[in-house]
């Protein structure tokens, strides 16, 4: 996969997981357009990068290198099994505790909704 399709994956990603539209992310970083960086078409420049980068609260490593969606996935499905005659209700669990430990690692302690400072 291209760069520029991984950090538009990762836009994505790391849009749906804050809970922001397109219009906010503009507005809280101050671009006039994010459609082709999130479509993947066009690669953003360094200091459009270090700017979604500190919004979303990642690494520019993280925002250009890895998949975070795949990421996610490994931490929500590694939890475990369990063998209880609830084990759906604790398979939630243990989702929903993954992914709180996820948007705390990802945020450090912010809440998804709230945009950076």
């Amino acid at each position: 996969m291209e760069i520029k399709e991984q950090i538009g994956k990762n836009l994505e990603f790391l849009k749906v997981l804050k809970n922001v539209t397109n219009n906010e992310l503009k507005d809280a970083t101050g671009l006039k357009s994010i459609g082709n960086y999130m479509a993947g078409s066009t690669l953003p420049p360094v200091n459009i990068l270090v700017t979604l980068a500190e919004f979303f609260d990642v690494t520019l490593d993280e925002l250009v290198r890895y998949d975070l969606r795949e990421e996610a996935f490994k931490k929500i499905t590694t939890v475990g099994e369990s063998q209880s005659p609830y084990g759906f209700t604790v398979k939630l669990s243990r989702m929903e505790r993954a992914v709180k430990d996820l948007q705390e690692e990802v945020f450090k302690g912010k809440s998804p909704g709230d945009p950076k400072k």
